[in-house]
C-alpha cells in the first residue's frame, strides 16, 4: 500500500512542477511577480532612504560627528522619529 502513497506524492509533485513551469512561461505573471517584489523592497527601504532631517537637526548631527558622537546621535534621532510617528 505504500507504493500508492509514493505514486500519489509523485503525481502531486509533477502537477506542482508543471504549474510552476507554466506560470513562469507567461510574461504577464513574471512582470506581475517582479512588480510585487520591487514594491515590497521599496516599501522596506524607502523610509530609511527618503527620511530627511531638518536643517537644525542636520547641523546638530554634524556637530556630533565632529565631536565623535555622530552614530550615537543618529540612533537617538531615529528612535525619536519612530516615537513621533507613532
Amino acid at each position: 500500500m505504500t507504493w500508492f502513497w509514493y505514486l500519489a506524492g509523485a503525481a502531486l509533485l509533477g502537477v506542482a512542477a508543471l504549474s510552476i513551469w507554466t506560470a513562469f512561461r507567461n510574461p504577464a505573471f513574471v512582470s506581475g511577480l517582479a512588480k510585487i517584489a520591487i514594491g515590497a523592497v521599496w516599501s522596506a527601504v524607502a523610509p530609511a532612504v527618503a527620511r530627511r532631517m531638518s536643517p537644525e537637526e542636520e547641523s546638530r548631527w554634524r556637530a556630533a560627528q565632529r565631536a565623535g558622537r555622530g552614530d550615537e546621535w543618529l540612533r537617538d534621532w531615529k528612535r525619536r522619529k519612530q516615537k513621533h510617528r507613532g
